[in-house]
Formats: C-alpha cells, structure tokens, sequence
C-alpha cells in the first residue's frame, strides 16, 4: 500500500520511483587511477532497437534512445566516463549538491474547453493565414493560455459555463481583472519572465480576434484602454526577459555553475583534434579516398572550423557567436584570420 502509486513491474524486476533527493558529487576526474580523458560513449543498439546500460550490475531497463541512455549515465554513473569499474571513495571527499527546483508548469490549471464555442473558434482563427499564422500546437498552446485567463476572471470554476462573447469583451476590457491575471502569474504559478510573456501575447491575440469578428465601436474603446497595458506589459516583460538572460550567461555565473571552461582548458581543444582534422583533409584531397568519406567525419571538420572561429573571435561572451556572417569570415581572411569585433555592434545582417 505505501507503494501503491510509485511501483511497476518490468521484465520482474520493481522499479521503485522515489522521490527527489539530494545527492553527493564527485569529482571522478581528480581520483587517483583516472583515465587521462573523457571516455567517448559509443550507443549502439541491439537487435530490438533498444540501448543497453554499458554497466554489468546495473538493473535498468533498456532505453529506446541513445540520449535516454547518455542521460542515464550523467545520472546514474558519471564514474563510468573516467574508470571502468567503480572505485571506492570516502564520504568525506564528497561535497553535497541541493536538489534542482522543477520548472514552473501551469499545464494543469484550469482552463475553458477549446473543443466548441468561442474556444474553438479562437483556435480556428489561430491557423489560419489572415489570422494568427500558427500551427496546431502552437494554437493550441495559444488558445489554452487564453482560456486560463478566463477562467480565472471566472472565479475558476470548473463547472460546465458556456463562454460567451459578451463575458469575453467584459473580461478583454478589464485592466483590473487584467493586473490580478499577471499577478497570480507571477507570484502563485511562479513562471518567469519568458512564461509571462506569452500569456499576455495570447491575450493580444484575442483582443485581435475579436476585433475581427466584428465588434461595436464602445467595445473598440474598452479594449483601448486595456491595449495600453499589454503594451507596457510587453515591454516591460521583454526588458526583465534579456536582463535574465544575460544574467543566466554572465561569465560569473556561468564559473559558480561549472559550466565555463578555463583558459587552460581552452587551450587544448584546437590541438587535440588538430591530427584528426588535417587527417580528413587530405582524405578530402585524395579523389580516391574521398568517395570513402562518412558523413561523421564531415560533421567533425564542420564543428571543428566552427569551434576555431568560435575561440579566435571573442571567448568572452557566448552570444558573440549568433552573429557572425559570412561576410565577416570573408573579411578576416587579410586580417590573419580575426573577426573585426567593432562589426557586431553595427552589421544589420
């Protein structure tokens, strides 16, 4: 009975699902009889299509996926990439990591149905090329966060109401009901910036559908006041949006995560495949050879010129990369292969 809900059966094995916990990390690398570097995972799957963990004692299933099974291995064996058998190592070399908080999810609030009525016409209107341009997820995700909007100017009450287009107008001419909207938003369903974004864009996007279907002028002045407040919300929520972004990317944070390689590090990546990429270029040089090219070693010369470029550049700043242009590669070719970094700031393209 405890674990009524949380067990199940597969190929007779029990698979407990436990809940989150905090977890001890490792540094597998330091420990003394480490690999010098990183195992490469090689995924194959067996003759039922399906991915076996490489580890003998582990009970898992199979995966149907290779990136179920690489996840599987950050997760479960991270040692694995460093030792082939787990070695034994003190408590006490451990540091503790807190548990990571789930995203925000608001798919299970209540909502307007989107299958009749002014819902369904809504969601018609989101695809089609006069209208919202989507396609059916879109619109439908669309469509949902608009009906959440009223049903929360309802009281959010899951009673079968019929949605009427007088009860909408009164709702898109609100800017209390509006305001009360974003704040639950905000502060219960605890989405951030981007999420919010999106509620108010499909709330725009109503109060266009309205005023296509053909509304009196009163109704066109109502919604002129609640226009202004979608207008300063949009910009508002577009301002706090980057400011997040740039804060998730600032070089600090990305250091106290882990997440950013040092200068030593840095120094290494062109040099160890260096061998490997002139390798392939004077398979490419070959006509003989080069029809025994894979479509692997291809992808690796791309990433290759593309990680160089990427370093030469500017490693300072990880956006950099989003806006260099082939005219830009043209011109740093009499440069001694840099970029002109003052063209970021002013190229339009």
């Amino acid at each position: 009975m405890l674990f009524q809900n949380s067990i199940k059966a597969s190929n007779n094995f029990l698979l407990v699902k436990m809940p989150r916990q905090r977890r001890l990390q490792v540094n597998w690398k330091a420990l003394a009889g480490a690999a010098h570097g990183k195992r490469t995972l090689k995924l194959r799957a067996n003759g039922q299509n399906l991915f076996t963990c490489p580890i003998k004692l582990c009970l898992h299933a199979d995966f149907h996926s290779s990136r179920g099974l690489r996840k599987h291995i950050n997760v479960k064996h991270p040692w694995y990439y460093y030792f082939d058998k787990q070695p034994e190592v003190k408590r006490e070399d451990m540091s503790d990591i807190p548990p990571v908080p789930k995203r925000a999810s608001t798919s299970g609030k209540p909502a307007f149905t989107l299958d009749e009525g002014i819902g369904h016409d809504f969601l018609l209107w989101l695809g089609t090329s006069c209208g919202g341009g989507k396609n059916n997820k879109e619109s439908r995700q669309i469509g949902k966060r608009a009906m959440k909007y009223f049903m929360h100017a309802m009281g959010n009450n899951e009673n079968e109401i019929e949605l009427t287009n007088e009860f909408v107008d009164c709702c898109l001419s609100s800017a209390s009901i509006f305001m009360s909207f974003l704040k639950i938003i905000e502060t219960e369903w605890k989405v951030g910036p981007s999420g919010t974004l999106n509620y108010v864009k499909a709330v725009n996007d109503f109060i266009d559908f309205r005023k296509a279907s053909g509304v009196s002028d009163n109704t066109l002045r109502c919604f002129a006041v609640i226009e202004v407040y979608l207008r300063r919300a949009n910009e508002n929520l577009r301002k706090r949006k980057n400011l997040e972004c740039n804060r998730n990317l600032d070089l600090e944070t990305l250091i106290a995560r882990n997440s950013w390689a040092t200068l030593e590090e840095m120094e290494e990546v062109i040099p160890f495949h260096m061998k490997q990429f002139k390798t392939i270029i004077q398979k490419c040089c070959d006509s003989q050879e080069a029809r025994f090219l894979t479509k692997g070693e291809l992808v690796f010369c791309i990433r290759f010129i593309t990680t160089l470029l990427f370093l030469r550049v500017k490693c300072s700043r990880p956006m950099t990369y989003q806006f260099l242009t082939v005219d830009m590669i043209n011109k740093a070719r009499s440069n001694g292969g840099f970029v002109d970094q003052k063209e970021f700031k002013t190229a339009s393209r």
